[in-house]
């Protein structure tokens, strides 16, 4: 296993930090967060699944007979909230990146003349894209909602981005924090706007 240098693991971290903060503020639970490397990644968070597929009366997957009840979010949320979680990690390094001299992160967007927003992290660009086929009729649509979601992506990142900075910091100095862990280091740190009723 080659050794990564501290820049390298700084952008893993924001990467990885990025994904958690977007499950947070969906309301999706997170198992863990790490920025330690395994077979095929340089970090992850891992959450059992979109809590959002889930009954909100009994937590069981729905339409839930257990309760009787069909109190589940359309499909098209659930897709939406997964496209979110794929493009926070992209759009928390684009924003970090120019903050800082080295480029040591996976690289930026790429957006080219044929209309998409094509991202250099190619595990998470694939499944975005993936996801919002499952929603839209044809690619023109695609590429527009992915563009619009990576968008939104980055104002929330952006409102959130000093809770960002604290995961990342714990994360560089622990390694790996649990779900709950990250979401008390959240719950500490003011965002970076005042809350709008």
């Amino acid at each position: 296993m080659e050794l990564r240098d501290a820049a390298f693991d700084r952008a893993v971290a924001v990467h990885e930090a990025g994904h958690f903060i977007a499950r947070w503020a969906l309301d999706l639970g997170t198992d863990f967060i790490s920025i330690e490397e395994g077979d095929g990644y340089d970090g992850r968070v891992v959450g059992s699944r979109l809590e959002g597929d889930a009954c909100r009366t009994c937590g069981r997957p729905g339409p839930c007979a257990a309760c009787g009840c069909t109190d589940t979010p359309p499909r098209e949320w659930t897709i939406t909230a997964d496209i979110v979680v794929k493009l926070a990690g992209v759009c928390a390094e684009t924003r970090w990146e120019p903050m800082h001299e080295t480029n040591a992160g996976f690289g930026v967007l790429d957006s080219n003349d044929d209309g998409p927003f094509r991202l250099a992290h190619a595990s998470d660009a694939d499944q975005a894209f993936t996801l919002a086929t499952e929603m839209c009729a044809d690619e023109e649509e695609v590429d527009a909602l992915l563009a619009w979601l990576y968008v939104r992506t980055t104002k929330l990142l952006v409102f959130h981005w000093p809770q960002l900075e604290a995961v990342v910091d714990a994360l560089l100095e622990r390694r790996q924090l649990t779900g709950e862990e990250a979401a008390a280091i959240v719950r500490d740190v003011e965002p970076a706007y005042p809350e709008i009723d």
